[in-house]
């Protein structure tokens, strides 16, 4: 039996380091052998299926869930909008920590590449699936984690983070570098794939389907080129092609998402948050968003939210806060946003019960896959990417209407209204003014992946969104999120070199490919 080496012993002592004990042997202990502690009967060498599911865990966790990271973006990009803890909708509060990314999900990662590449452990790791295999999924999902982080708060740790105890103060590496290692690794994790293999155990994203796993690789690289459109056309096209080169999503049936349990003990966070305690009731789809759908009587607004339980009497249809609060009928439904950005006491002269919270698409559905790349997302990217640099075979148009139509399809929609849906000049395709289509249909369809939606429209600079009315400190609408205070006090030189580089530690703060409105 394995004894816990390098980084996963570190890792075990840094868990249990509240409660860890120095011990110091004496001379007169150097007859023990250095199997003395090793209980025969526990597991001591973690299985890397195990590895694998707790990653894919951690970072869907962090990333897709309401109630991590991602209702930042849900609610900067204004999907969403608070009732009754209205600070985020107004910024207050800049700071959040990355750390979670890296000593979780991303440390397991690390783990699964080490245990499938060291000659003394990948034959054991071999029981898991093809040592090759699960290096590339391990890959593509630091890409995915590393690229979100860097979207998030700009530079950070990625070339020498994950070192445990030989560097407590890894270096931040500037954006365009990690998404430069980001590429890179889904090159060679693209290469390093072998279909028809023994299936990669603990995989709660294909199931051990490598062929699908490729194509996911070729989607995110599609992903990471577009995000420097407006700054490295080279990079962006380059990073496109390569996708393609591998595949690509090719329909919903292969949208990448984490798949989730049939019970309450493994549910779909959504699910878990409103309908396990404390059930909450204190987000609603925003103005914004109910208004953008319902003006265009587009179909996904009863996907998106539940009708009202009672319609809200106005006090004064002069005022900005009230004429933002409108009324649409679906159905012999009604659907009204939460009026986005003000003070609690101003936002809650509206009831929860008087606007739509989140449909029950998401908050019934218990096993609801929390997706990470879907396949409109991949054909709003072949839109743009035809549009700018003519690559595809198919017209931007085509790519665009299509992108629309798998975004219906995805939530069940028929697409029978499609062809008049497409035709109103508020939706049908502009080619002068492609910013536009592509930004606003992109944020309609990319509902409950906040933390894209959010990069999305910081690139594009559509939908328009207005800045909150009671901004905390008269912010505009944030570009990213600032460095926590742990971050100075623990690497204070790197975090310092960082802000230095990026200009700023605010959320005004533009990160390198963000170069839209």
């Amino acid at each position: 039996m394995k004894i816990f080496k390098n980084r996963t012993s570190r890792k075990l002592i840094r868990n249990f380091a509240a409660m860890s004990l120095v011990v110091g042997l004496t001379a007169s202990c150097n007859n023990f052998t250095e199997n003395i502690n090793v209980d025969p009967n526990s597991v001591s060498e973690v299985p890397t299926s195990y590895l694998l599911t707790s990653a894919q865990s951690n970072l869907t966790f962090n990333i897709l869930n309401i109630a991590g990271y991602d209702v930042f973006g849900s609610i900067y990009s204004q999907q969403m909008a608070n009732n009754t803890y209205t600070g985020t909708d107004r910024y207050d509060g800049d700071q959040s920590s990355f750390i979670g990314f890296y000593s979780g999900g991303l440390y397991n990662l690390e783990d699964i590449i080490r245990l499938n590449t060291e000659e003394a452990t990948k034959e054991d790791a071999a029981a898991s699936g093809d040592n090759n295999n699960q290096i590339a999924i391990a890959k593509i999902l630091r890409a995915w984690a590393f690229m979100t982080i860097t979207d998030t708060w700009g530079d950070a740790p990625y070339s020498e983070a994950l070192q445990g105890t030989e560097n407590y103060q890894p270096k931040y590496d500037a954006q365009k570098e990690i998404y430069q290692g980001a590429i890179a690794e889904l090159k060679e994790a693209g290469t390093l794939i072998t279909s028809g293999l023994n299936p990669i155990l603990g995989d709660r994203f294909y199931d051990g389907n490598m062929a699908s796993w490729k194509k996911l690789a070729g989607s995110l690289l599609l992903r990471a080129g577009m995000r420097f459109s407006n700054t490295d056309a080279n990079l962006a096209q380059d990073a496109i092609n390569a996708g393609l080169a591998l595949g690509v999503i090719e329909s919903n049936a292969e949208n990448a998402g984490f798949q989730y349990g049939g019970d309450a003990s493994s549910a779909s966070p959504w699910y878990d948050e409103f309908n396990i305690a404390p059930f909450r009731i204190d987000y609603s789809l925003s103005h914004t968003m109910v208004n953008f759908l319902g003006d265009r009587k587009d179909p996904r607004l009863p996907v998106f939210g539940k009708p009202v339980r009672n319609i809200s009497s106005r006090d004064d249809n002069s005022n900005d806060f009230w004429l933002k609060y409108k009324p649409y009928e679906v159905n012999g439904n009604t659907y009204a946003g939460q009026p986005y950005g003000y003070f609690e006491a101003t936002a809650q002269l509206i009831a929860a019960e008087e606007t739509s919270l989140i449909g029950d698409y998401f908050t019934e559905n218990i096993d609801l896959p929390s997706y990470i790349i879907t396949y409109s997302e991949v054909l709003f990217i072949m839109a743009e990417a035809k549009q700018r640099w003519g690559i595809g075979s198919g017209s931007a148009e085509d790519y665009y209407n299509a992108a629309i139509e798998a975004s219906w399809e995805q939530y069940g929609i028929s697409t029978a209204g499609l062809d008049t849906y497409l035709a109103q000049p508020s939706v049908a395709y502009n080619a002068d003014m492609f910013e536009k289509s592509i930004g606003e249909q992109k944020w309609v369809a990319m509902f409950a992946q906040g933390l894209n939606s959010w990069a999305e429209w910081r690139r594009l600079g559509y939908p328009e969104l207005q800045r909150a009315p009671d901004a905390a400190g008269d912010e505009e609408i944030p570009r990213r999120r600032a460095y926590t205070q742990s971050e100075f006090d623990l690497n204070e030189d790197n975090v310092n070199a960082a802000i230095s580089r990026m200009g700023g530690n605010e959320l005004s703060t533009r990160t390198t490919w963000d170069g839209g409105n």
